[in-house]
């Protein structure tokens, strides 16, 4: 997978304030992490895997290890690697959280993001920066993880077939480690709400279904993970396998960016309207509807 370096602007309901997190948690944990962002990349990549493997032991700290299903309409809690999930309405072997590579990737990728966004904008408040950096950093870090940004059933099932060990047992889970490009929305939601809830931030794995509208008509629903993100009261849907794909014309996608859309209270159903953006040869950007798509809430 090839990636750039590229920054683009994210739904502007990010720049507003109107997300959540404990902010007791948030600021502890900030005061944590950030420091360990402006080392030097070496020191920063000596200094990562200790934060992580404090913070999974510390979030692990009464959490459930009840495997998870279609029917556990999501958590708040931190999925602990012990914790087996049955992916939605596939009969296939549940998988692990298990892999603090996955953290550790898509931090650096937040790190990248806090750092861009500190050199365009040092005057920007350090909590909105740290939680836009924390939300774009883990939308294209899952992509670079995951090693694609849309999955494959095909090699989802694939990657659930038995693997056995070296001492001839077959294993009753896979690794997260194991499944790749396969990784639908159950995976990449989880991987996102896990990393967002390391870095101190405010996020529920929550479930429903999806359906696409066409002409005013939605189709037929499946069940969906995405993440809800809170803050000042607020709810944000940020659906890490739904995002705003950036193309150069005639190329293949080059940038993620997350689409943030905010839900009213007291609401079941959400409607997002999900673009496209084509970067022509002048480097202009031309936007274009992708997909309607219809969400309605567990």
């Amino acid at each position: 997978m090839t990636t750039t370096e590229q920054t683009h602007s994210l739904d502007p309901s990010l720049h507003t304030g109107n997300l959540q997190a404990h902010e007791g948690e948030l600021h502890e944990v900030m005061s944590r992490i950030v420091p360990i962002f402006e080392l030097s990349d070496e020191e920063f990549e000596e200094a990562l895997p200790e934060f992580v493997a404090e913070r999974m032991t510390e979030l692990a700290d009464g959490a459930s290890t009840e495997v998870m299903t279609a029917q556990t309409k999501g958590t708040e809690e931190f999925i602990v690697p012990e914790r087996p999930q049955q992916i939605m309405g596939i009969m296939t072997k549940p998988f692990l959280m298990d892999d603090p590579e996955l953290y550790i990737k898509l931090i650096e990728w937040t790190r990248k993001q806090y750092r861009d966004l500190q050199a365009a904008n040092p005057g920007f408040d350090e909590e909105k920066k740290y939680v836009n950096a924390a939300i774009r950093g883990t939308q294209v870090g899952q992509w670079a993880y995951f090693g694609s940004y849309a999955g494959s059933m095909k090699k989802l099932i694939q990657a659930s077939a038995d693997i056995i060990s070296d001492e001839g047992d077959i294993s009753p889970y896979v690794s997260i480690a194991e499944i790749g490009g396969g990784a639908v929305c159950h995976q990449r939601a989880a991987a996102v709400h896990n990393t967002l809830r390391i870095l101190g931030i405010d996020s529920k794995f929550a479930t429903g279904t999806l359906s696409q509208v066409v002409e005013g008509v939605p189709g037929e629903s499946e069940l969906h993970a995405y993440v809800v993100i809170s803050r000042n009261g607020k709810r944000i849907l940020y659906d890490p396998t739904n995002p705003v794909a950036y193309k150069k014309e005639g190329e293949t996608v080059t940038w993620l960016a997350p689409k943030l859309t905010e839900i009213p209270a007291d609401t079941h159903e959400l409607d997002v309207e999900l673009p496209e953006v084509t970067i022509t040869s002048d480097g202009a950007q031309e936007n274009q509807l992708a997909h309607h798509l219809r969400y309605t809430f567990n």
